[in-house]
């Protein structure tokens, strides 16, 4: 018969046919997200005054980005510069009298470890004033929220403002639900089509995966 004469033949394609390997396939969303972007937090506790970019704009290396209400800064700065003056003075006199009030001289040592005091909270009221101005640390894409979001706004010391991302350098996330979960592992082939341009695709491979 005709499966006999060629039984040999279909053996070999059931066997190609095994090998084959057996493909899964899900359609989830996904975003691109960047690579290693730059965290631009807040160097400081204070309130937003003022945003100097939108979202999505290309900026340059120390280029502003926002700046920090300045007035509270000022005013630390101002009192900390009256009470250093306050201790330099007292530590000019306790100088100039000692060479005539012996029990003055026991009181330099003192006056001056107050004057450096004094002299160390102008010099972190500065720095503090100075952090007012946050800047962009290198080229890129600036990604956050609306601006309005923020201003008027107060952060928390270390808080996440926005990111710098590299426009050559991003990722893919997918979330896929939990009932249309599929095994996934490292070096999985992932084809992405862009809402903007769903006739053409973006290859990719899965670097990594996790539950959440």
């Amino acid at each position: 018969t005709h499966f006999k004469q060629y039984w040999r033949r279909y053996a070999l394609a059931f066997v190609v046919l095994c090998l084959l390997p057996i493909r899964q396939y899900v359609l989830s969303p996904g975003e691109v997200v960047p690579d290693q972007p730059a965290v631009i937090a807040a160097p400081l506790s204070g309130v937003v005054g003022y945003v100097a970019v939108q979202a999505n704009q290309v900026v340059k290396k120390d280029q502003l980005l926002l700046s920090f209400e300045d007035t509270e800064l000022a005013n630390r700065l101002a009192v900390a510069e009256r009470a250093f003056s306050v201790a330099e003075a007292e530590y000019q006199k306790n100088v100039q009298e000692s060479f005539s009030c012996e029990s003055c001289r026991g009181k330099i040592a003192q006056s001056q470890a107050a004057m450096e005091r004094e002299r160390a909270q102008v010099d972190w009221a500065r720095a503090q004033l100075a952090q007012g101005e946050v800047r962009a640390p290198k080229d890129g894409v600036v990604v956050f929220g609306d601006a309005t979001d923020w201003i008027g706004r107060p952060v928390r010391v270390g808080e996440r403002i926005m990111m710098i991302a590299d426009a050559a350098h991003t990722r893919l996330r997918i979330t896929v639900p939990i009932s249309d979960a599929i095994a996934t592992e490292n070096g999985t082939r992932v084809i992405f089509y862009p809402n903007v341009s769903p006739l053409s695709s973006i290859d990719g491979k899965v670097v990594a995966s996790s539950y959440e």
